[in-house]
């Protein structure tokens, strides 16, 4: 038996590397099949499947750029639904695999966060915060998760919540992180001063401006919330 095994493995690993040619000399539909039998003599391996799936997710990557490309040179409305249609695809695709990954690798924090980020931008932002809030466990991502919790909470409304998780990631994002920095600087900013906290408006949007002046309309809520204040003091 331990022969047999071996050589269906050989086998299945033959076509594996079958799959990589027809991919770079073929078709992905002509690679699709060979992996697909590669996963049936393989008896369903678990390598095999997420060798599979991760094909899959990138050729669907591959599909979307030239869908993009040829919107790009051809704005109609038929190039414009493949483009909407081909994302929405790989979108469920990219939620059913990283939940699959999530379910087996239950210790793995770095699935979690891949899901969460693909349940966000489905719209479902209370399953999305369930799985940010497993993966803030690794300190690494503690600002990025942060950042996406605040903005999942002020999705649903939950304003409280998110200048929290804002405030958190403002003080765990470093520069390294500068872009996450500048964007939830911004959110920090943009929600305080909607929950009328100008003080606070004042000071991430200062800070932001101090890092980045022409950051999106930065300079023009700071001269809105300058006039607020002079108003107040001529009062």
């Amino acid at each position: 038996t331990l022969s047999s095994s071996s050589a269906a493995s050989d086998v299945y690993k033959r076509q594996l590397e079958l799959a990589d040619l027809l991919e770079r000399d073929a078709t992905v539909e002509e690679a699709e099949k060979v992996l697909r039998r590669a996963l049936e003599a393989s008896g369903n391996d678990l390598k095999v499947q997420e060798h599979l799936e991760d094909r899959q997710l990138r050729w669907g990557k591959q599909r979307i750029m030239l869908a993009e490309k040829r919107l790009a040179g051809d704005d109609t409305p038929d190039n414009r639904t493949t483009v909407e249609r081909l994302r929405a695809l790989q979108l469920k695709q990219e939620i059913d695999v990283y939940a699959a990954r999530c379910s087996r690798y239950p210790e793995n924090l770095t699935w979690k966060y891949e899901l969460a980020l693909r349940l966000k931008a489905a719209g479902n932002y209370a399953e999305a915060i369930r799985q940010f809030q497993e993966s803030m466990k690794e300190t690494r991502r503690r600002g990025a998760v942060a950042l996406e919790l605040g903005e999942c909470f002020q999705k649903i409304k939950q304003y409280q919540l998110a200048i929290q998780n804002y405030q958190t990631a403002v003080e765990t994002l470093t520069d390294r992180e500068l872009e996450l920095r500048k964007r939830a600087l911004y959110r920090a900013g943009v929600l305080a001063s909607g929950l009328d906290d100008l003080d606070s408006a004042r000071k991430y949007l200062s800070m932001l401006a101090g890092l980045d002046f022409g950051y999106r309309d930065v300079a023009q809520r700071l001269d809105k919330l300058g006039s607020a204040k002079d108003k107040g003091t001529d009062g």
